[in-house]
Parts: C-alpha cells; structure tokens; sequence
C-alpha cells in the first residue's frame, strides 16, 4: 500500500504546483528604450530574457538591480517597438505580464509559455482565453487537485460532497476574484508554503479517517487557495465590467475543471474497493505536500 503510494509520489513530483506570481516585464520607450526584468524562480531558471525586435539593437547586456531577479537593459530602436519575442532555455509552462509604455499610452500583455508579446491592438476585449487560462491553471495545480481529492474522501454521500465542495469554491472564489479585480500585491513565498501545509493537514485528517470536514475549515483552505489560483489571471490591460467578465471567464474555467477532477475521484474512489484508494490518495498527498513544504520553504527569506 504504501510502496504504490510512494510511486505515485515519484511520478507526480516533476509536476508544478501552483507557482505564485508572474514574471515581469516593463519597456519604456518614451526617452530611448529601457527595459527591467523581475523574474520569479521559474523564470529565472529558464533564463527567460525578451529579444530586439527588427530596427532594435541592444546597447548592454542584462544588469542585475539588487539582486540576480531583477534586471536592466536599454535598446536603441529605429521605430517604436510593436512586438517582442522572448528567448527561453528549457520548456516554460509559466507567464509573464508585460507593460510598454510611451508617451501616449501604457499597454499591458501576458505572454504564457514563452509566446512571443504582440503590443498592436490597443483595446484588448474578454476573450475565451480567459476561460482556458483558467482550466489550464487548475489542470496544473496539483496541489489545488489533491486538496480536492482528499475532500472527496472525506465526504462519500453526495448531499456531504456538494456541500462541502461548495465551501471550498466559495472561498477560493472570493479570494481568486479579490485578488485579481484590486490588482492587490502578495508577498508570496508565505502562502506558497501554507498551501502546502493545507494539503498535509488535509492528508493526516484523511488517515485519522476523520468525520466529515468544518465547512468554515473548509471555506478557508479555499481562499488560500484563491491565492494560488489567482497567480494565472493576469487583466492584460482591462478595466471595469471587461475586467470583470474576464474573471468570471476565469473562474468558469477553474470550476469546470474542478467539477471535472472531482468526478473522476469519486468514480475511482467507488471503483476501488475498500481503503486501497483512500490510503493510497493520503499518502501520495502527504509526501508531496511535505516535499513541497520544504522546496518553498527556502523561499520564505527571499
């Protein structure tokens, strides 16, 4: 049981949590070109830099501002730049919101994945990439999959389940969408590890074999958890009932996911026999978590 359990563990651990905050990147062109780069640990890693575009030229290299996240650069450009490729090494599943300002105007883009900037359209609209961004946020987060995994197998009648599930919605809900509208900016090293530490107390109540959950527990594991979420929408520009919609869109997106994970739990949890499953589920989330709580650890001093 536990030997499976570990397995499960070895496999899933080269997949990405949440990974809280975007990478950063804002190009003024009102007096020359300058640019500053703020990297998250991702990013870093994959040396994620922007390349000139035609008719721009590099004057220096990328000079670190305090520290080797946060760097600075200056290009010297025959016409205003509309577009910019980004050079990576290794495959980047992350973001990286973008501002160029001139004297006109200030543009916001986000490229995911490391797809090239394009700064043309000055009136971005809601679109059903907010949808998908959302759904593809959730399908990554393992953490956020796991938690909800172990909800499950705490509440096997399904009156139990809905609610309890609705709790957690609810709270990462409100959070995802406090976050996002006010702009508001975490320090997050402290709630990437309480994340973690979520999915391990969930784990050990799930071996106690604990009667059903407190729904405000409940609730509350979800707006931390709505932090984490919230780290995949970015407003690329948008304001008022655009911004909204846009983050409807994206927690559309998380909860068709989520309803769509939790479906397949409860099948396989009434598939397997017995404890098997349970166990299986517990383990594997608790030494993830314990992994996880240890890796974002070394981040809390940063």
């Amino acid at each position: 049981m536990r030997g499976l359990a570990w397995l499960v563990v070895f496999v899933a651990t080269p997949a990405h949590a949440h990974r809280m905050g975007l990478a950063r990147l804002v190009i003024d062109q009102r007096d020359g070109v300058t640019l500053n780069l703020s990297l998250n640990r991702q990013a870093a890693k994959h040396r994620l830099r922007p390349l000139p575009p035609a008719g721009c030229v590099s004057l220096a290299g990328w000079k670190p501002i305090g520290d080797a996240l946060h760097l600075s650069s200056a290009w010297a450009c025959e016409q205003p730049i509309r577009s910019v490729s980004l050079s990576l090494e290794g495959r980047y599943e992350g973001s990286l919101m973008a501002s160029l300002i001139d004297d006109s105007a200030s543009i916001q883009r986000v490229s995911r994945g490391g797809a090239a900037l394009d700064f043309t359209d000055r009136s971005p609209k809601v679109s059903s990439a907010h949808f998908s961004a959302g759904m593809g946020h959730l399908i990554k987060g393992w953490d956020h999959l796991l938690l909800i995994a172990l909800i499950a197998v705490h509440h096997l009648s399904l009156p139990a389940l809905l609610t309890a599930t609705l709790a957690f919605t609810a709270g990462h809900a409100v959070s995802l969408t406090w976050v996002a509208v006010t702009g508001l900016d975490l320090r997050l090293a402290p709630i990437e590890a309480c994340i973690a530490l979520s999915l391990m107390f969930m784990a050990w109540l799930s071996l106690r074999r604990e009667a059903q959950l407190p729904l405000a527990m409940l609730l509350g594991f979800g707006l931390l958890h709505g932090l984490g979420l919230a780290s995949g929408f970015s407003s690329t520009g948008l304001a008022g009932w655009e911004l909204v919609g846009a983050v409807a869109l994206f927690n559309l997106g998380v909860e068709v996911a989520q309803v769509a994970w939790l479906l397949g739990v409860v099948l396989l949890l009434r598939w397997i026999p017995g404890q098997f499953a349970q166990h299986t589920l517990a383990y594997s989330a608790g030494g993830l978590s314990a992994f996880w709580l240890i890796q974002r650890s070394f981040d809390l001093g940063t």
